[in-house]
This record gives C-alpha cells, structure tokens and sequence, in this order.
C-alpha cells in the first residue's frame, strides 16, 4: 500500500495570525489553513482529518471554511489553531496525515453540549440545532452561534465516544447545563440514625460521603447551580382519637390509610444560592441533624401539656412524593419570574432507604405524569443496599382500607419507571467485603442466635434461617470471601408464569402484638422491603408489617389467594419484571434521546451494569476484552471505585423477553404503562405469531409501536421489546443488575431532548382520538415570499411603525417553535425506514440550509406532548394543523397537603397548605396561541392571562446611599435606620434619562444641556415661581380634571384666573420685535427674555432657540421639532416664572390652537406632564414621524410613555420649622397624596407597549414581548415593568435586560427583578410551596398599657392608625410603597405591600382580617382542628418579611447589598419591632411630643406631660 503523503503541522493562535498573513485583524479566524496546491479537489464544506502516525491520540476532523485556503499558506504544510492542537495533542512541526472524508462517514450520532449562565428555551435548542447542521465540531470546542454559547462535552458514535465529527440531520443533540436550578430533598427518617454494613452512620454517609463528592464533581466541572436544600421528615403520633391531642397542635395533623396521625416537617437550609465553596453548609447541615430529631419530636412539648408519643417514620413510610410534588409545583411555572442565568431543573432525593415506598395512588398517578409532561428530572439517591428485586418498588395504598380491615387483599406495586435512581457506596468501603442485599431484621437475628448454631433440623423450616455452612460469625458479622446463602422460607412468592399475588395468612397466636387487634398480615417480599429495627420508637407499632412479627418458631404455610373478582387481573411481580409485557407509549420514549445507544441501537443508563458472580469473574479477568466494550470504558467516573464492568455479549444484549405487538390496539393482553390504574399490568399471553429475534430491526432507534405509519395499513408491524423497568424501556432488569451513582445526571443535568420517535399507529390515531383541524395564514397571502421579504426588511427594520408580516416558511417554523417551547417533542423517523414507505413524513426539518424545497409536494411535522399529537402541514400558501387529542381523558386528581415548614430566619415551624394538581394538556387554546403568533400580539389576539407565556417582573428603585454607609458598618448589631428620603427633583431627571434609554432616544446628557440653557433673570416679586417638579394632582386642562378634583394650592393667581389669563395672553400682541427675516427663517431673534404676557407663538418659538435645547434633536420616526412635556414645563417653570399648573395650563392652551400636538398626531391627546413626545406643529416641514394611514401599529405600541408625579413642593411650608404631626395621631387620619389615585395620573393603572428584543438586529427571528409598565411615575414608589413573551430568544432577551440594567446606576436608580408573588402566603394553594415570608411581630404592649392600641379612638380607626404607624416605621428602614398601595386603603380588608430600596426584601403589613391569607380548609386527609378557637398569626400585629427570590448573585451590585447585608437588616428590624433597645418607644414618644394638645384628639392639656405614652 502506497504510504500516506505527510505535511508538516503548523499552529496559529489569534496573536499570530495577522503576522503571518492567515487571518485578517478585523475578520474572524479559521481553524484550519491550507494550500489549495496540495490540495486541489478540496472545496469549502469538505472534511479533512488530520493525525500523526506515531501517536495514539483520537484523530482530528476539521471542515474547510471559505477562507481556509489560501494560497500564501505554507507548501506541503497545514496549519491548526493552537486550543484545537493542544486538545488533540499535535505538536507544530510534526509530520501529520492529512485525508479527505466523507461527510456522512464520521456523522455523530449523539453530541452533548453544556450551556452555562444563559437560559436555553425549547424552541432555541431546536434553532441552535438546525444552525449546527452540516458542521464539524471537536472535544471541549466552544461554539458562539448568533444569540448562543455552547461547549462540545461529549460525542457519541455506535456506543463510542470520539473527540470529533460532524452534525448531520440524524445526530442527537442534547443540552446539558451547568447552571441549572437544582432541588436537593435530604429525608430524615429514622434510619438517617443507624449505621450501614460498613460501619457507617447513614447521615455521615449521605452528607460527608455522597453530597461532598457531588460538590466536588460540580467544582470541577465550573458548575454554579442556583440549589435548595430542604430537610424533610414524617412524625407519626401514638393516638386514636383527635381529642388526644391539644387544640393547639390540631392545625397540621393528617390521618394516613391506616388511620395513623402524622405531620410532616420541612426546614429549607439553603434557598436559591450559588456558593463558591459549599463547606460552611456541609457544616450546617451537620448542626442542624444534631438537633432535627429533638427540635421535631418535641416541637409541640410545653410544661403541663400532655402530647401523644411522637416517633419518626422510616423512609418507607415517608414523605417522598409529597416532596417530589413540591419541586414539581414550583418547576412548572418556569415561564413565570424567568431567570436568564439558568437553564434546567432537577429535583435530588437523598433517602437511607433500599429503594421501597408506600406511597398513594393518586399521588403517585399525579407525580408521574406531570414528571413526564414537563420534561423534570427526578433523581433518587438510595444510601442503602440494593436489594434482589426491582428498584425502585412503590407499594400502593388501598383508599378503601381501614384500620379494621381484615388484610386479605395483597399489596399492589408499582415500578415508576420514570424516575432515575442511584446507589451510593463510600469511598472506604473494602470491594472485597461482601455485603447483604437483603437486610434482615436485629430482632431475627437474635432470636436465630438464640438456637444452636448449627442445629439446622431445627431451623431449616423456618422463616429467616440461615445454612449452617454459611460464613457467619455469631455476631452477624461476615467473613470475608465467603458468601452466605439467606433464605427466608415465608417470603411472599409471586409465580413467574403466572404471575398471581401470594399472601400468607398467619393465626393469632404468631402474631406478638401484646393486646393488639388480631390482623392477617401479608409478608414482604424480604427483609430489605422494610428494615426493622427494636431501637426505633415504632418498631413493634400497631400495623407494622416487619418479618420480626412473625413468631420464628413456627413455619408459615402458603395459600394461594383466587382473585375472584369479575375483572382479575394480575400484578407486577418484582422479583421478575421482564416476564411482564408492556405497550410502548411516548411517555417511555421521552427522554430515550438523550442516552448513548450501544452497537446495537439499545438506549444505555451507563450507570447500571450487571455483577458477575466469582466464578465469572475469574473467567472473564483471563481474557483480554474484558475492559474493551465502549460503553463499558465509559464507566470510569459513573459507578462506584470497586465495581468493574463487564463486557455485553451479543446475547445480552438480545435480552430474552416477552415479546409483545403494538400494532394491535384491541389486544388486552398488552398493559399500557400509562393507565391510570398503575397496577393493572395484565398477564402475558402466548405470542401467536411466532416472532423470533430475526424479526426486530436492531438498527432502529425506536421500537415499532414508535415509528411512523407505513404506506400499507395492512401491512404487520415489526416486533420490538419493551420493558417495564427503567427509563428507556431497552434494559432488562436482571437480580445482578448493579447500580452506581449517575454523576453525570446528578453533575451536568440533561434537558428534555426536543426529539422522540414515537407516533401511534394510523389505526390507533382514528379509534382514540379526536381530530379537529384549522388553517393559518399568512398576512401577505400566498403572494408574500421569502425573497421579497429579505427585499423589504431594510425598510421593515428602519421604521417602527410598520410591522415586518412573517414569510409563510417563518410562521411555519414560529409554530414548530412554540410547540416545542411548551414541551411537545419533533417525531422523527427510524433511521431504516425507507422515503417510499413513508409518504407523510416530516422529512429534512424547517432551518436546514439546502435548496428550496417544492411546495407542490407538502411539508409535514408531527409533534408529540403526552397523549397529544399535533400535526403541522406547510402546502402552497397555508399552514394546516391538525390535533390529535385521546378520546377517553386521564382522571386528574387534585390534592391538598399540609404541612409544618421553616425558612431560613424563621424561627419557628409554621403551617403550610399547597394543592398538588395538573393542567389537562388537551384544553390549551393553541388556535389563539398561532394567532397571536401570526398577528404578534396586536389586535384582538393579545398575550392574555388564557395563555402560557413568558414573563419576568422587574423594579426601578432608587439607590439610597444609607446602603453603603450600613453595609462598611463593621458593627453586626449597628442601627439601620439610617435611610432618608432621594431628592425627588434628581429622581425625576434620572428616570427621564432612563426612559430615553428604554426607547433609545439618543441626545446630549442634561448637564451639557443645562449649562446652555439657563437664562439669568431678576426675580418678580408678584410672581412667586414654583419649583420644577411641583405637584401635578392639577396638571391637565378642565377638560382632562374636574373642579372638585383640582387641589388646593398656595398660589396667589387662582386657577380658574390663570387659564382667563392664559386666554387674554395667547391674543396679545407680542411686544417682541421680530424681522421678517428671522420669521422666514423660522428662528426669531428675541429682544427680551419671554414673559407669562409673551405671545404662545413667541413662546414657542424661544423655545426652540438652540441654547435651551429643549428641543429633541431629529430622531427616526419621530417628528422635527419634539420635545419631552416634563422639560418643557421645567423650562416655562424657569423661564416663564410661573407655577406647575399655570405651565400645564399654558401647554394645553397651546394644544387647543393648534400650535403643538402630541406626536402620534392625534389633536385630542391631551397635556400630560411626564415622558409624552409632542412637537411643534410646522406646516411647512414634511411629516417624517408617525403617519396613521401609512402603520400599521400604533403610536403607544411602540412608544413608551408615562406621567410623572412629584407632591413634595407643592405641600404648605406654614409649619416648616415645627416637628410635623404623625398621621395617625390626627384626629382625621389618612393616607398622603402620593398613596391615592389621582384621576388623571393614576398610580395602580398600567399602560402597554411591544418592544423590539433584537435591538440591533442579528437574529434571524422576529422577536418581540410585550412591557406592561405603570402609567404614572413617583419617586416615592416603585416602578414596575412588567414583561411578557412568547417570541424571544432567551440569550437575547437577557442581554436586552443587563443592557437596561447596566444604565440605570447612572441616572441614579438600579434594576432589579422580583417574583411575581414575593410573599408566598402559607395559606395560599397556588403559591410556591417551598418559600414562606416571615412574621416579625411587633411588641405594641411597651406603647401602651391598655389591652387594645388606639384604645381612646373610635374603633374604626383604630387598625387605619397602627397602619400608619408602621409604615412609619418601614420609612425609616428604607421601605417605599408598591404603587398598587394607591388602590388598597380598606386596611380592614386589603393588605399593603412595600419593597425595600435595594430590593432585596419586601414587608406586607397585614388586613386586619387577612381575608388574602384564606381560609386553611380541610384538605382530604386532613384531621381537622374542630372548634377549639386556635390561636394564629390573624390577630398578630406585626409584618410579613420575605426576601426577594430573584435578587441571584449575579444582580447583587453595591447598590442592592451582599448577603450580610440584607442578614443585618432583618436582625435590627427584628430588634427595633422587639424595642429591644427602646428604639421602638422613642420613635412613638416623638410622635407624642409633636402632637400638641390642641391639635391631638388624644391627649388633653392637663395630663399630657403626665400620661406620656402611656395614654396609648
């Protein structure tokens, strides 16, 4: 063979490739540079793969770019960029091979990319994927395409990783992230208390074993999750009545199946945190573990209080769907305060248990299938021994049974194929030692200890016994290198053949119940179902079902129970799963595409793997392909350090089954893994057709009730297995079947891949489902084409007022997109299925970049969510979609759960309601949804609360500079009340800046603008000027306000004067003297400065002098000539020397003749100070800015503008010098003006705009939401931006966000995001069932020596005055209103809300008959508190205090405070509403003293100085 031709490597790097001529400075630089004399028949897109002969590593496949061949390359050389040949380990001036090849012979198979701190949708994971399509891609390579970054971790081809290869149309991707939001639930059960085989305690072993090796793994994978941690635990109560129990403890109690009364506790640790070093948590766990169990038990202990024995549940028993179901309710409103750093969600469950849980039915029905429909990762971590049957096992509570039932019914299992599970072993634990799978009981043990050791004639028939050869020491220790045999002669035997359930029927007198009712007590299937323990407070409890209750010296006979119900039906068995046939559904097909597959096809968890016993160790350890398998090499991080793995034969991986048709429907023989009745697995029939293995395609990635229809209906369908354990349903479940940890899940988690293959049968689409179909079309009709509308989108993207319409192919992929946004997944085909036999196939999918397909023939995509399947039809001018929903629907249960929770700084438990339920999939209104697509959310089809959107809620706040000074405080327990009130002047002009910035106005900063515009005049004395900024309560025209609305005001001319004025002023001549021409010029030359009397015309046209520059320069799309209402009315106010109001009064005036006019042109839009555009009316210009009949969006869709309010100059100064009067010390106490609503600047009310989120331009995609924003501005309250999408990508919305963010510090504000519902009510069911906000109360009883506060007032009032004392104390801590607080003041009724300066935190002062926080209810296992009259938060005075969920590391700036900051804050508000250092006191005695007798209604003349404070 002819010796390959070698070139000699070169490597450029960014610094030297200008130098050497291979790249331009200002262009991007390639990967790869060759010669195009050596090699003449490569062109642009082919791939070259370049090695060296000598050395081991993987080959390099890089594809040649357009400028990857250039003639002043090197001859005979080729040269690699310098990251890429260190990867690969090619070393500059070696001899390399370089080798064209086929794009389709290196074709990847699987491609896993981690994102990291940037949020990934759906619909952006498929148009990354399609933008990949046709490249090459290499190990660690970084890829930055349009609005995404990703890293290249793992490849994939035919059960192999490779370090490089190239993206075709049938290469998986999958996305894994390295900032996910992450739930880690640590059960304290009773076992958390015991030791493991090795010696272990199972707490150490879960915190200081397994949690410390996964943060370990995080750090070294750069992983910045956003975690919780949450302890969890059951506490059972020895009681059968609820009269045993005190009515103050009724309020949390639940009543399980059996009757049992319990409570479940949750502490969180960690909330919402990012750490660089997780060690000081690791701590806090381990302090909080120390205390859990006495802090629990005894939670409800007080002297003289008789309480029911509590003990705690063991992990069986547990609370482990409950909490799987509270991850789950705050992960599926992930749509809701959207963060832009993350992406996925993962819930982790750190459990002592071997894998077995009672759990309820309907429970677990609920749990599956919103785990599956929302595309969440569950992952259950088992510190205990795997057991010999399947794992993990559910055993179904029986609704119907009580506690006096007679236990002849069987226990029903369930196998949640859906969750994914891992065994975690210690580091030190010897891999030589062998340990037991199945667990027996101490108090078995001992009572074999008890006979002689070896006396099997007296043992061999028992339950429990031991073979007297075995290897066991008298202490139960095990000898090492000897395997002993356990056989437990009474465990419950379920016949593989037949598969009917086993119970053992046991007499009274084998029971040791002691008094106990006599009860038929089925047994487990072994010890390790239930680990019995003679410490544990319940271990010979009533209803226990432990192997230890068995009397040991008599044997058990079995009987077989005859189900002779009219419907029998049999029951999983879990000691042989394989023998029970399974219908494929698409829940079992979706995640399969995010596993490797091995030579075979077969989807692969690395992290199970079968266990040889020694004999095949020692023979497979002789031969040499022991560690060849490439899914066995893969292992090396994934499992635990003593485990090998074996290499899979071709007969293992056959894996022996029943096999079973899915082009059936009618075969009742085939259970449906997605029935609602989880445990109606029915029994395998005889296969009629005689399939052998000859028969499976071992190619297809998909089984064949997966594929997509063949052309032939009556064609069979193919044969394929399907397993009812594990996720992919390819695995068979094998008793030697060994599973590790799976770091890969538990480091990098996997999002839900956006492909399946799954489609039901045509025959199965027309039985049990329900077609409906509707048309989608474009606005442009047919005639509107892609090439004409690149032709048009300049022009498009230059104006905003004409809305580009999408192209039919662009609204064709917007619909695949949102689809794929609210979780349906692409149906691909098989890959050996042929084009002929698949005439409907979606085939090459929208986005790849080939020729134009022939609309004669149409495009067909098939979507899958669940059970419902949407098909989208793309033919000549139309989209046609099709929905496929089931005929018969899914019972979706609905539960209430209570429970007792504790946040951090909470001091206490508190009680908590949620509901655990579903959305039905099939009521979504996607027919609105396309629409509001088509039109993008303008006319009748708006982003409607009907909808699933996007949104994100975001606050403008004023820095403070308190924050500073407190935060350099090194004093933990200095005074906090340190905050004063912003100019309200500054802050008005600041958030003017802002709002150019919003609307991207560009024009000279206002201090270059000042210092030209100020005119020197000498005061009039008459005319007694009103600052800038003054009140606008009367800022509008009689037309726009009322004269029982219009305030008082201090001025000398009245209101009504000024407008005849104002009237008599605009038909006065001008005394200014102007030439002709100036007036042709359009720019009058002025002999004296402007006066109230001056013409309006005059006025107006020195205002358009460049040295006041009040004028806007020329900007697109608006007029020539505009100008911001609020600087125009600064500029009369300093100019003109009048009042607010007068200026408000002059521009309307100016509006009615016609001189100016708002800039959407409209004659009617009134005068409104604030950010409002309006211009100067000029004929003679042409209209360059808004043009009705030319748009088609209006003016304020585009436009953002509010009003803005500011009452601080305009309040009377009389009293300036005297201390002010408390409000609630007046006799007529009320809230100011800032918190009313005004009727013309309301405060509550909200305006709309849509907004451009590709600012500048570099998507592909028309993206836009909607900002919902208040409609008037004060400084003295938040202003809240509210914003709404569904068309976005999420990279890009983010960075339009930190832009925002980014300018705001300079205008004297700062940007901060806060949850939609900051408070999370405990009371409330829809809110986050894992936050909770914290009572501080406030210790009144110092302010008063009466029972009551406000004793003397009339009791009406009395709440309205404790309101307004404590937002006086908010206002000294930093507080400022919500401007929703305009809307509620019926304090009896309506709370009132308030966020802190920073935003960090938020306070509610409660109604006063908390009719938000609901009423608790009775959930369906409620026990109930009766009547007792419990005492509770509800006639607590005091303040919810909650932290701002969405404040992450990342928006944390100087400006909002670091962590100590926001701690510091809540301890001195604690100390103050304690008055622990009387602060509390004096703050209501300086209130006292400034009331004077006079003008107080509390306090008379006489006994004033006397009673003090202690007349309240």
């Amino acid at each position: 063979m002819k010796p390959p031709k070698l070139f000699k490597l070169q490597i450029h790097s960014r610094s030297t490739a200008s130098r050497h001529g291979h790249a331009d400075e200002h262009k991007e630089l390639e990967d790869l540079y060759l010669n195009p004399r050596d090699h003449p028949d490569l062109k642009t897109g082919d791939i070259v793969e370049i090695y060296d002969q000598e050395d081991s590593f993987s080959r390099l496949l890089l594809q040649v770019k357009q400028r990857s061949l250039k003639d002043d390359a090197p001859h005979n050389g080729v040269s690699v960029e310098e990251s890429i040949a260190k990867t690969f380990q090619l070393r500059a001036y070696r001899d390399v091979v370089v080798n064209s090849v086929a794009f389709k012979d290196v074709e990847l198979d699987l491609l896993e990319l981690t994102v990291k701190d940037q949020y990934f949708s759906r619909s952006d994971m498929w148009r990354y994927r399609n933008a990949l399509v046709g490249s090459c891609v290499q190990l660690f390579r970084k890829i930055e395409h349009g609005f995404g970054r990703t890293t290249v971790h793992e490849m994939w081809v035919k059960g192999t990783r490779v370090a490089s290869g190239t993206i075709g149309e049938n290469t998986r991707i999958v996305y894994r992230s390295l900032t996910a939001n992450v739930f880690i639930f640590i059960q304290l059960s009773v076992e958390m208390w015991e030791f493991d085989f090795y010696g272990d305690l199972y707490f150490e072993k879960s915190v200081k074993g397994f949690l410390t090796d996964l943060l370990d793994r995080w750090r070294d994978q750069n992983a910045n999750h956003d975690v919780t941690i949450v302890l969890f635990s059951r506490t059972f109560y020895e009681a059968t009545t609820l009269d045993d129990f005190p009515c103050a403890m009724r309020e949390g109690l639940l009543r399980d199946y059996k009757g049992r009364f319990y409570e479940d506790f949750y502490r969180i640790v960690v909330q919402n945190e990012k750490y660089d070093d997780w060690r000081f948590v690791l701590v806090k766990l381990k302090t909080l573990f120390h205390e859990y169990n006495e802090s629990v038990l005894n939670f409800h202990a007080h002297p003289g209080v008789k309480l029911p024995r509590a003990y705690n549940s063991t992990a069986a028993e547990g609370n482990v769907l409950e909490v799987l179901n509270m991850g789950l309710n705050v992960f599926e409103k992930h749509t809701t305060d959207r963060n832009f750093e993350r992406t996925g969600q993962m819930c982790v469950v750190i459990t002592p248990s071997t894998g077995v849980f009672e759990v309820d039915r309907e429970l677990l029905t609920l749990t599956k299938q919103k785990s599956i429909d929302y595309g969440i990762g569950n992952d259950l971590v088992f510190m205990g021994e795997q057991p010999l049957h399947v794992v993990p096992l559910f055993v179904l509570h029986n609704k119907q049974r009580n506690a006096n039932h007679t236990g002849d019914e069987p226990a029903v299992y369930a196998i949640p194929n859906w969750l994914n599970y891992s065994y975690y072993t210690s580091k030190g634990a010897n891999p030589h030692t062998f340990v037991p799978r199945i667990r027996i009981s101490e108090k078995t043990l001992q009572a074999v200890q008890n006979k002689p050791f070896f006396d099997t004639s007296s043992i061999s028939d028992g339950p429990g016994r031991l073979d007297g050869d075995d290897g066991w020491t008298p202490r139960n220790r095990p000898i090492a290198g000897k395997r002993p045999r356990s056989r437990v002669k009474t465990e419950r035997r379920l016949s593989e053949s037949t598969a009917v359930s086993v119970i053992y029927e046991e007499t009274a007198a084998d029971l040791h119940l002691s008094g106990e009712a006599h009860e038929k007590y089925p047994m487990l299937l072994s010890a390790s179902l239930e680990t019995a323990n003679p410490l544990r407070p319940n271990a010979l409890g009533s209803g226990s079902r432990s192997i230890e209750n068995l009397n040991l010296e008599r044997s058990a006979e079995p009987k077989r129970r005859t189900n002779k119900s009219p419907n029998p039906r049999s029951l999983i068995n879990p000691l042989a799963p394989s023998k029970i046939p399974v219908k494929l559904t698409s829940n079992r097909r979706r995640w399969v595409h995010i596993f490797p597959t091995d030579p075979s096809g077969a989807a692969v968890q690395t992290h199970h793997r079968r266990a040889t016993s020694h004999s095949e160790d020692v023979s497979d350890l002789s031969k040499e392909v022991l560690s060849k398998s490439p899914i066995s090499e893969s292992l090396r991080d994934t499992d635990s350090p003593h485990l090998k793995p074996r290499r899979q034969d071709a007969a293992e991986t056959d894996r022996i089954s029943s096999w079973v048709s899915s082009g059936d429907p009618d075969d009742n023989s085939i259970a449906d893994d997605d029935s609602t009745a989880i445990d109606s697995i029915r029994s395998p029939r005889h296969n009629p057709n005689g399939w052998t293995k000859e028969d499976i395609g071992r190619g297809s990635p998909a089984p064949s009730g997966s594929q997509i229809w063949s052309a032939e209906p009556k064609k069979k369908a193919s044969t394929s297995k399907n397993y009812v354990w594990g996720i992919t349903g390819e695995m068979e479940w094998t008793p030697n079947l060994t599973t590790g940890v799976d770091w890969k899940a538990l480091t990098i988690p996997a999002s839900l891949p956006i492909t399946t293959d799954y489609l039901p049968d045509r025959r199965t689409l027309q039985n049990d489902y329900l077609i409906s179909d509707y048309s989608v079309i474009p606005e442009e009709g047919a005639g509107w084409s892609e090439a004409s509308n690149r032709g048009n989108r300049d022009m498009y993207d230059n104006s905003r007022y004409c809305s580009r319409p999408l192209a039919l192919k662009e609204l064709y992929e917007e619909l695949v997109c949102q689809r794929l946004q609210q979780g349906f997944q692409l149906i691909i085909p098989r890959k050996n299925m042929k084009p002929d036999d698949v005439p409907t196939i979606a085939g090459k999918l929208a986005g790849h970049k080939g020729p134009q397909q022939n609309m004669q023939r149409p495009t067909i995509t098939y979507l899958s969510l669940g059970r419902v399947i949407h098909e989208l039809t793309l033919y000549q001018s139309s989209i046609t979609v099709t929905r496929f929903t089931p005929r018969h629907l899914y019972r979706i249960p609905c539960v209430k759960y209570q429970y007792r929770f504790m946040v951090p700084d909470m001091m206490s438990y508190r009680v908590s309601l949620v509901e655990f339920s579903h959305e039905r999939l099939e009521n979504f209104n996607w027919n609105y949804m396309d629409f509001c697509v088509l039109t993008k959310g303008r006319g009748e089809f708006t982003l409607d609360s009907i909808m699933k959107y996007w949104k994100g809620q975001y606050y403008l706040l004023p820095c403070n500079p308190a924050v500073k000074k407190i935060a350099e405080d090194s004093d933990p327990n200095s005074d906090c009340c340190k905050f004063e009130s912003m100019p309200c002047d500054e802050l008005c002009e600041g958030f003017v800046r802002i709002m150019e910035v919003v609307n991207r106005i560009k024009r000279p900063s206002k201090s270059n603008r000042r210092a030209e515009s100020t005119i020197k005049r000498p005061a009039i004395a008459t005319m007694k000027p009103l600052h800038k900024g003054a009140n606008p309560a009367a800022m509008s025209t009689p037309d726009l306000q009322s004269a029982s609305g219009t305030p008082k005001s201090d001025s000398p001319i009245s209101y009504y004067a000024c407008l005849e004025q104002l009237k008599q002023v605009s038909h006065t001549p001008s005394p200014d003297t102007v030439s002709a021409e100036a007036q042709s010029l359009g720019s009058p030359v002025r002999t004296a400065p402007p006066t109230v009397k001056t013409s309006l015309t005059n006025i107006l046209d020195a205002m358009k002098q460049t040295t006041f520059n009040v004028i806007i320069p020329k900007q697109p799309d608006l007029p020539v000539n505009c100008f911001l209402s609020y600087e125009a009315v600064d500029w009369a106010i300093d100019n003109l020397l009048i009042h607010t109001k007068e200026a408000i009064c002059l521009f309307s005036q100016m509006l009615r003749e016609g001189l100016i006019v708002h800039a959407c042109g409209d004659p009617n839009f009134p005068f409104i100070s604030g950010f409002y555009l309006y211009c100067v009316v000029d004929h003679k210009a042409p209209n360059t800015g808004f043009d009705a009949a030319n748009s088609d969006v209006e003016f304020s869709q585009v436009w953002i503008e509010c009003a803005l309010l500011n009452c601080d100059k305009e309040r009377p100064s009389a009293h300036a010098n005297s201390p002010a009067i408390p409000e609630y010390l007046k006799p007529d106490p009320k809230f100011n003006t800032l918190q009313v609503d005004l009727p013309d600047y309301p405060l509550h009310k909200k305006k709309s705009s849509v907004i451009d989120v590709d600012m500048n331009h570099k998507s592909d995609r028309l993206e836009w939401a909607v900002a919902n924003y208040h409609h008037t501005f004060t400084p003295k309250c938040a202003f809240e931006i509210e914003l709404k999408w569904i068309q976005a990508s999420g990279p890009m919305f983010g960075d339009m966000i930190q832009f925002w963010a980014r300018k705001c510090p300079a205008s004297g504000f700062h940007l901060v995001p806060v949850p939609v519902d900051p408070f999370a009510l405990p009371y409330k069911a829809n809110s986050d069932p894992l936050r909770m906000p914290i009572f501080v109360p406030l210790e009144w009883q110092v302010l008063t020596s009466e029972t009551v506060l406000f004793h003397d007032c009339p009791e009406e009032s009395r709440y309205l005055r404790t309101v307004l004392f404590q937002e006086l104390i908010l206002q000294k801590f930093g507080f400022i209103h919500l401007q929703d607080n305009a809307k509620r003041t019926n304090v009896a009724s309506q709370s009132r809300e308030y966020v802190h300066t920073t935003g960090g935190m938020f306070v509610m002062i409660p109604a006063q008959n908390n009719v938000e926080l609901g009423d608790t209810g009775s959930t369906t296992e409620q026990a109930g508190a009766g009547d007792c009259g419990l005492p509770n938060n509800r006639t607590e005075i005091g303040f919810w205090w909650a932290w701002n969920s969405c404040l992450t590391k990342k928006w944390r700036t100087a400006n909002t405070g670091d962590e100590a900051f926001l701690d510091k804050m809540l301890a001195d508000f604690r100390s103050f509403c304690s008055n622990s250092d009387s602060r509390l006191r004096t703050l209501w005695q300086a209130g006292v003293n400034a009331a004077s007798p006079r003008d107080s209604f509390m306090l008379s003349a006489d006994d004033a100085q006397d009673r003090g404070l202690a007349v309240l």
